[in-house]
């Protein structure tokens, strides 16, 4: 099992504090570090 944890250094807030882009946001970020992650650690599944 591989976990990695994604902690967020920054908010952001998008237009007029909409939460709904916030979250988006930082999902999108969150999703772009853990690719970042298991290619910097070698940890793709191999077959």
């Amino acid at each position: 099992m591989i976990v990695v944890d994604v902690q967020h250094r920054q908010v952001h807030r998008g237009r007029a504090g909409n939460l709904e882009e916030t979250v988006t946001r930082n999902n999108i970020e969150a999703a772009e570090e853990i690719v970042r992650q298991l290619r910097l650690r070698d940890l793709a599944a191999s077959s």
